[in-house]
């Protein structure tokens, strides 16, 4: 009976180590829903489990070619052109290049650029009609040519704020 038991529970557990990936992907896309870019998860290493493929996130905001999301450093609330919160994307640019590539594209895409900072991490900020944008890039590792981009994304207030107060 015990001999059973030990069997059992081993079975149990490796089928819940195996499912529970799946499980991770599931309540990711659930929160997601309808947003396009989870459903082309590449598994093609073990590193890249974790990671999604995303040409963009909405038609307003364009990412970099080759760009892949990190899911498990990312929080995304809503879908579509709606999506608030805050993605990890590893970007196969150099800052530089990266840092370029979203000062062009963002206001062709609407937004503006409200501020710039150039440094070791770059900041930039933009605005549209209903959302406000922080990109901050960095470089990955010392001597890699990739960066590594955090874009936080939230709707604007529409509430004055009084700042005197």
């Amino acid at each position: 009976m015990i001999v059973k038991f030990k069997i059992l529970s081993s079975l149990l557990l490796n089928l819940i180590t195996k499912i529970s990936p799946l499980f991770l992907v599931m309540s990711l896309t659930s929160c997601a829903n309808n947003v396009n870019f989870l459903k082309d998860i590449n598994h093609s290493s073990p590193e890249n489990s974790k990671k999604v493929k995303a040409p963009f996130l909405d038609p307003t905001m364009p990412l970099p070619n080759n760009a892949l999301i990190n899911i498990e450093k990312s929080l995304i609330l809503g879908d579509g052109e709606g999506w608030a919160g805050r993605i990890e994307i590893d970007a196969p640019e150099p800052i530089d290049e990266t840092t370029v590539f979203f000062n062009d594209t963002y206001p062709l895409s609407g937004w503006t650029l409200i501020s710039s900072t150039k440094s070791k991490t770059s900041i930039l900020v933009f605005v549209n009609q209903t959302k406000s944008a922080t990109i901050e890039i960095m470089e990955t590792h010392l001597f890699d040519n990739e960066s590594t981009v955090i874009l936080t994304v939230a709707p604007r207030s529409s509430v004055a704020i009084d700042p005197k107060k």
